[in-house]
């Protein structure tokens, strides 16, 4: 999970700082590379005059991890160089977990390498006081985590015999959600979702659908940004005030739901969150019964926020790796994907919603 993560913050970074500050980074290249070559010769000055000791590597790790450059991110493969020749130094652990914790904020990894130090020096009470605030720290996490997950699917697929061809027929499908007189009218089918009817998942599609034809439909927009940042806060209410208002102009929105049902679990409103909570997971449950996230059956989106709300529900993870393609036909996003045995593999998600939104936005 350490390694994964690395690369992908690596990669998003890099591309970043290529993008933004290409020419000033010439100039930093030149100056790093001078202040890496030195410490490289003086680290093999080191290794030279004590072969056998853990101390270079050590005193490399330490040096190299506080540079400002992208060069510090490897700094761990020292501090592993020398606790292969010594595990019994309890400071190069605790150095160690400083490192990981100040570089790539890995607090579970930080810690182990704190207890594991306080194991060799029981009576250190700085190590003490370092493994007592991350645990905390780790725990608010763990809580935090538990409070706002939604649950997970097993599956990536819903076996139910309709045909790919007829669930991409937007525009028919479409009609069906504006005739009043049908039992899957858009607002007949909103007024069920909202009194907690139990919905299929042909039905949530449709509803979506229905939701993508009206004026409120916005595809772009992350109504969520808001209540993440109240809930951040600590300020609950704001989340569950302001949330029900955004429902009347997006009540489609898993990560909106997901966000009140935070908030409520954190005010102790558990019947409310299981509520908010039910209501994404059947949002969730609707994509996947769309298609199997393939380039033959991409799943059907109504948001770009919502794929990756979606590949977080089946487990998986993104590397942040992202591109526009065609598949069927049909403008696709393709997202690439890590599981948690870190098999890669890639997730395909029709657009063709959002661009008919904005084809039909530049037309006014």
């Amino acid at each position: 999970m350490f390694l994964r993560q690395l690369t992908t913050v690596s990669i998003i970074l890099f591309g970043l700082l290529l993008a933004v500050d290409g020419f000033s980074q010439k100039d930093n290249y030149k100056k790093n590379d001078k202040i890496s070559k030195a410490e490289n010769k003086r680290y093999e000055k080191d290794l030279k005059e004590h072969p056998n000791s853990a101390e270079p590597h050590w005193r490399h790790a330490n040096i190299v991890g506080a540079f400002n450059f992208r060069e510090a991110e490897e700094a761990w493969r020292y501090y592993d160089k020398a606790l292969k020749i010594d595990s019994t130094n309890a400071a190069i652990w605790s150095d160690f977990g400083d490192y990981l914790l100040r570089v790539h904020e890995d607090m579970r990894t930080s810690l182990s390498l704190y207890e594991r130090a306080l194991k060799l020096e029981p009576d250190n009470k700085k190590l003490q006081s370092k493994v007592d605030e991350l645990t905390k720290s780790v725990e608010q996490i763990q809580e935090t985590a538990r409070l706002r997950s939604i649950g997970r699917s097993a599956n990536r697929k819903i076996d139910h015999g309709i045909q790919y061809s007829v669930i991409t027929n937007f525009d028919s499908l479409q009609a069906i959600t504006m005739n009043a007189e049908s039992p899957y009218a858009y607002e007949k089918l909103l007024k069920r979702f909202l009194e907690d009817d139990l919905l299929n998942e042909w039905e949530v599609y449709l509803l979506c659908l229905g939701y993508a034809k009206t004026e409120t439909y916005s595809p772009y927009s992350n109504v969520s940004n808001d209540l993440y940042k109240y809930n951040k806060d600590g300020q609950y209410d704001k989340t569950l005030a302001s949330g029900q208002e955004l429902l009347k102009t997006n009540p489609v929105s898993a990560s909106l739901y997901r966000e009140m049902m935070y908030a409520s679990r954190r005010k102790g409103e558990n019947e409310i969150a299981d509520r908010y909570q039910r209501r994404a997971q059947r949002l969730y449950e609707a994509m996947i019964f769309t298609g199997d996230g393939t380039c033959d059956k991409p799943y059907i989106t109504l948001t770009t926020t919502e794929e990756y709300a979606l590949i977080n529900y089946l487990g998986l993870y993104s590397t942040g790796a992202q591109a526009l393609t065609r598949c069927n036909g049909a403008q696709t996003d393709r997202l690439s994907i890590v599981d948690r045995d870190e098999k890669k593999g890639e997730l395909y998600f029709d657009v063709t919603l959002l661009f008919k939104k904005l084809s039909e936005s530049f037309k006014k």
